[in-house]
């Protein structure tokens, strides 16, 4: 047992951390999810070599200070942290996840976790990001989904080589700050209260994926006019509003392969739909037509198309 590298005991109900394992020094990968941990011993410093550390779904108030060994991966989502200050002596950490925990605000001291890539704290408890966000320059996947975020700080901007970010949350005003992230390619604002799409968006230029669904949006053809000009979008979601005719402007984005607009009520389709040979899936379920239109059927090339059908969505393969 003294020369074991990867050791898994997810889902067996221990509830105590035995000791025992803190005597595995060339252990570089442990996985004890799913169990009933309250605690970490004193002696888990001893597991010098311990690179990958996941300890999710469990019970755990507060993390030790010995942590500082891990330079690779720290899970430690669904348990009841509310305070993670020592994390912050995790100085080579790469991926940080701690989501679906009670955090109310970020460790103070994250500015010291320099090298962090991917970062996820989804839950519903964080209000707030401090300036300390901006230190993590070469942090690529940010994970703030499901919070009570309502403004994210200009600094947010200075995480330059952020590929990924999901903000899920109530936000009032798209963030500036987004505009300066060039490298973003999947973005999520679902779910939040923005009103209107500032012309920066476009300077975002390899943005393949725009989740807007469930926002307050007032001028679609505003937002549209401005998604436009997104030459690499190829996913737009703008389900869950209000409006009541096709937006023509979404025709003119050729580039888009999925177009989900569904949960609306809009009646029709224009024929402009029938001439983009780039489209792979257009989803308008639930909304108010009964039927595919004839000028949709004319898209020999949709592999999948949701039908409008009331409350229902129906897939016809062409």
């Amino acid at each position: 047992m003294k020369n074991l590298k990867v050791l898994n005991i997810d889902s067996t109900q221990i509830s105590i951390f035995s000791r025992v394992l803190c005597y595995l020094p060339h252990l570089v990968k442990l996985s004890i999810c799913e169990n009933l941990i309250q605690s970490l011993p004193k002696g888990f410093n001893e597991l010098k070599k311990l690179q990958d550390f996941s300890i999710s779904n469990n019970k755990l108030i507060f993390l030790p200070v010995q942590l500082s060994q891990l330079t690779k991966v720290l899970r430690a989502d669904d348990n009841k942290l509310d305070i993670t200050d020592n994390l912050c002596n995790c100085t080579m950490l790469k991926h940080l996840i701690i989501h679906s925990n009670q955090l109310t605000q970020l460790p103070a001291k994250i500015h010291r976790l320099k090298h962090l890539k991917e970062f996820s704290v989804s839950g519903k408890q964080l209000d707030s990001l401090g300036e300390q966000i901006s230190h993590l320059k070469d942090l690529s996947k940010i994970e703030l989904s499901g919070n009570a975020l309502r403004y994210i700080p200009v600094e947010f901007k200075n995480c330059i080589r952020k590929t990924k970010a999901d903000l899920s949350n109530k936000l009032s005003q798209f963030p500036n700050a987004l505009c300066a992230l060039f490298d973003l390619k999947p973005l999520n604002l679902s779910g939040n209260s923005i009103s209107e799409i500032i012309p920066g968006i476009s300077d975002i230029k390899d943005l393949e994926r725009l989740k807007l669904k469930k926002n307050k949006l007032s001028s679609f053809s505003a937002c549209l006019s401005l998604v436009a000009k997104m030459k690499a979008l190829q996913v737009l979601l703008l389900h869950h509003y209000h409006f009541d005719s096709f937006p023509e402007e979404l025709c003119s984005l050729k580039c888009l392969k999925t177009r989900d607009i569904s949960d609306n009520q809009i009646k029709n389709i224009p024929l402009q739909m029938s001439g983009l040979e780039v489209i792979k899936v257009l989803n308008v379920s639930n909304n108010y037509r009964k039927i595919a239109p004839k000028e949709a059927k004319t898209c020999t090339y949709l592999p999948i198309f949701n039908t409008i059908s009331g409350q229902k969505s129906i897939r016809i393969h062409f």
